[in-house]
């Protein structure tokens, strides 16, 4: 198969380019990156000179066009089926699954895990995951949080298991004989990952590390990355956990779940803190709140948006989380950007920018 290019390239398949054997999606960065987005440029879904390793907007954009064009699920993200294409292989013959002892990965865990649970067990379960293609590096912590639990349960789909992503015996059956190279009996299954409430959520905020109650609240909201919509309309996890089942615009949702995780809630009626305005209206009334460019953001702190990013569907305000401000740039974690919990990055004086709050 070859890949439409729009600079008339080659097909990938037929170059010399080496692609990386790694689950990478935005927010990544370093020498895997750089290699899959030099593929990108031979093909001509990205410019010249645009490999720099580091997996932001440009190239979510350019993979989902790749993706679209070969008929594929346009996601984003870089795992084996879109490694596939890139190499000029049939998109519809299922990856191998790697063999367990040559990645360092024995057997899965023989222990009885759910979303709450820490420590070498869910390492030895996120490492499984991870091997398989279905988790990222980054993601191989020790904290079983909701990134590991949808993780699990596409697994669990794809091996006809009911997806509640609690890792069991049979879960623990089917990836014993997927780490040892069997391949999944239903490899397209996609599971609703749109049931996990606020149950499970309250389990892995019991394990938040100490901190100011905005480092708490971020230390949540990071557990939370990879949650997405179940159909692109304000539906599945984000409705379920965020919005006790309503569908609804949820970035503010998102920032004043986080906060309730953390024990210290927002102030004001906690049903209107799912409007933006409210939330600064109330931040201002409790001195909490200050313009951009005043004082320089700390991690925890919610970030305020005049109007929401050209990668965000739709218009109107738009709020989310500081992680770390680094070389003139804000980082973010935010819900409901590209109907998902995601990681964005802004230059600090970027006019879209309102201000921050800090609780």
């Amino acid at each position: 198969m070859s890949i439409g290019s729009v600079n008339n390239t080659r097909p990938l398949g037929q170059t010399q380019q080496t692609l990386p054997n790694a689950l990478l999606e935005q927010g990544d960065r370093g020498p895997a990156v750089r290699q899959m987005q030099s593929a990108l440029v031979e093909a001509g879904y990205l410019p010249e000179g645009s490999a720099d390793g580091v997996f932001g907007a440009q190239t979510e954009k350019a993979l989902k066009k790749l993706q679209k064009d070969n008929h594929i699920t346009a996601d984003g993200i870089y795992g084996p089926r879109t490694q596939q294409v890139m190499q000029g292989t049939p998109a519809q013959a299922p990856a191998p699954a790697p063999d367990a002892a040559s990645a360092g990965v024995a057997q899965a865990p023989r222990a009885n895990l759910r979303a709450g649970a820490t420590g070498s067990s869910v390492r030895e379960l996120q490492q499984g995951l991870q091997q398989l293609g279905y988790l990222t590096q980054k993601s191989v912590d020790g904290q079983f949080g909701a990134r590991t639990q949808d993780s699990l349960q596409q697994f669990q789909a794809q091996w006809n298991l009911r997806p509640d992503g609690v890792y069991g015996p049979n879960t623990r059956d089917a990836m014993d004989r997927a780490l040892n190279g069997a391949r999944p009996p239903n490899p397209n299954a996609r599971a609703n990952v749109g049931g996990a409430g606020e149950a499970d959520a309250a389990a892995a905020a019991r394990n938040l590390p100490a901190g100011t109650n905005g480092e708490r609240a971020l230390a949540s909201a990071q557990t939370q990355v990879g949650v997405r919509e179940a159909t692109g309309n304000n539906d599945g996890t984000p409705s379920q956990r965020y919005m006790n089942g309503r569908q609804e615009p949820w970035c503010a949702n998102f920032v004043s779940w986080n906060f309730r995780q953390a024990g210290h809630p927002l102030p004001g009626n906690q049903r209107s803190l799912a409007s933006v305005q409210y939330m600064e209206d109330q931040m201002k009334a409790n001195n909490a709140w200050f313009r951009r460019g005043t004082q320089e953001p700390k991690p925890g702190d919610i970030i305020f948006f005049a109007n929401r990013g050209a990668s965000d569907a739709g218009n109107g305000r738009h709020v989310g989380m500081v992680e770390r401000v680094e070389n003139g740039k804000v980082y973010t974690v935010e819900g409901n950007s590209s109907d998902a919990v995601r990681r964005r990055s802004y230059d600090l004086n970027n006019a879209r920018i309102s201000g921050y709050g800090r609780w």
